[in-house]
């Protein structure tokens, strides 16, 4: 059985029993045994974190239907079909569990990359959802490395016009954007197009930073205006929540969300690094795996 970290609710609950099927050959997981050992490891008010866990795991199932992988009954839960083969929730779910261990607690760059994959993922993903996506979002590859010139050739992929008037724009960072996404009609300005940050921090919920829209409307002179979004590799379970940062940050890309627009990778080579990565994360994850 995986350790439990430390702190467990019924969020990173249900994830530590998705990681629990990702790592356990076989398919089925009794109820009685995850008691057992939340009694064995005197973890407090066990019963009632089960319970709830037990409601994340069929709330996931709801949301996304066909595409989850864990059954529940009365008696315990079954795998229908094995986790890593979706390399995309796979990796999402390791990176937002990343913190769960000391040895598998991502700092500095490794972070870094992994935020920047995430990026990228969710960039493919948009792309092939909606129609266009341009990852924006610092660091960026050398040829986009500056700001101002990475704006302009945004405008031109847009076809939305870009403000020569306006006189400020850095020559680095992102200004807080990561990807730009749309769905192009013609090649007119004028089209939906949605303006996305990306937190994969443990602290999301707590994050204030925002996209400055009216910064971003100085940039680029949007014909109709943007709408603003949110991405996360984790998921927002609570209502409340979920309704709050819709309000203030706008549309929300979590973990399920993103599943369900989610198509194989197009980016072959992102999809070996996404395996890689997820690969190097799973073997440092089985440190804890106690047989």
């Amino acid at each position: 059985m995986l350790d439990i970290p430390t702190y467990i609710d019924s969020t990173n609950g249900a994830d530590w029993i998705e990681i629990l099927f990702l790592l356990e050959k076989h398919k089925y997981l009794s109820k009685d045994a995850i008691e057992s050992y939340f009694e064995e490891k005197e973890i407090k008010d066990y019963e009632t974190i089960l319970q709830n866990t037990w409601r994340e795991i069929e709330n996931r199932k709801r949301i996304l239907s066909e595409k989850y992988f864990i059954n529940t009954d009365l008696n315990g839960l079954t795998i229908e079909k094995s986790i890593n083969k979706n390399i995309i929730y796979t990796f999402m779910l390791l990176l937002s569990s990343h913190y769960y261990y000391d040895e598998t607690k991502l700092k500095n760059k490794d972070f870094l990359y992994a935020t920047k994959l995430f990026e990228r993922c969710l960039g493919d993903i948009l792309n092939q959802y909606l129609g266009k996506a341009f990852v924006i979002g610092h660091p960026r590859p050398i040829n986009k490395k500056n700001f101002k010139k990475c704006v302009k050739a945004l405008c031109v992929e847009l076809n939305e016009p870009f403000n020569s008037f306006y006189d400020y724009i850095p020559k680095s960072k992102d200004v807080k954007l990561d990807i730009v996404s749309w769905r192009p009609f013609d090649n007119r300005s004028g089209q939906p197009i949605i303006l996305i940050s990306c937190k994969c921090g443990r602290n999301w919920k707590d994050e204030e930073e925002r996209i400055p829209l009216k910064l971003w409307t100085s940039y680029i002179n949007f014909r109709a205006d943007p709408l603003l979004s949110y991405a996360i590799p984790y998921i927002i379970s609570n209502k409340s929540d979920w309704e709050i940062i819709s309000k203030e940050r706008g549309i929300i890309f979590d973990r399920l969300r993103i599943l369900n627009i989610e198509k194989s990778l197009k980016d072959a080579s992102l999809k070996r690094e996404v395996i890689e990565w997820n690969k190097t994360q799973i073997k440092k994850l089985k440190q804890h795996y106690l047989h």
